[in-house]
């Protein structure tokens, strides 16, 4: 009795609004998006006018990292890695975000964590005679932790959050973020970004 009672239900429900837009209802998935994995963006300029690699990395946990490698030339020679810069912590997908585009979501980023290493001997030189993050005894290839640190004028401190939109591209190999990036304007952005720069792309590596 009750499966005939659910039967005559569904019956009056596609009269109402139409078969197709009740197929739409019963079967319209819930919009997920999976960016777990490395994606890594080649040699591109900063707004700060530094040439950098950058690696983003997603867990499926919740968890992220994103290395700048930042170099002395713009052609970014494996030779020529001046900086390591590396932030770590948590990330949530918080839903789409329409106003950028159709296919572009929202994303929280939360920062646990800081690193700056030094990797040249000019960098050693440049971050011990500036005292960056109030630092003199910086070392060639060691990382520091400076979550919370005044460094070049800007402080990143533990459970900042960073909202931010991305956008996966119809090949599902291609992730590009808002603009302007944090990572170039770094705690001076406000605000989510209203669109997504299309000229760094973040490749899926396999």
């Amino acid at each position: 009795m009750r499966s005939l009672l659910l039967t005559i239900s569904m019956f009056f429900g596609m009269l109402l609004v139409g078969p197709s837009s009740f197929a739409a209802k019963m079967h319209r998935p819930e919009k997920a998006l999976d960016i777990s994995g490395k994606w890594i963006a080649a040699c591109h300029r900063l707004n700060r006018g530094q040439h950098v690699e950058e690696i983003y990395s997603f867990g499926k946990d919740g968890t992220w990292t994103r290395e700048q490698r930042i170099y002395s030339d713009e052609d970014c020679a494996t030779d020529a890695v001046d900086e390591v810069k590396t932030f770590s912590g948590r990330y949530h997908v918080v839903g789409t975000a329409s106003a950028v585009g159709s296919n572009a979501f929202k994303i929280d980023l939360f920062v646990d964590h800081v690193y700056d290493m030094p990797v040249s001997g000019a960098a050693v030189a440049k971050f011990t005679q500036s005292a960056l993050c109030h630092l003199t005894d910086w070392k060639a290839g060691v990382k520091r932790d400076v979550t919370g640190m005044l460094c070049s004028g800007r402080t990143i401190s533990a459970g900042t959050r960073v909202y931010d939109v991305l956008v996966k591209d119809a090949g599902q190999n291609k992730l590009y973020f808002g603009d302007p990036s944090f990572y170039s304007d770094m705690s001076r952005r406000k605000g989510r970004p209203t669109r997504v720069d299309k000229s760094v792309a973040f490749d899926l590596q396999s």
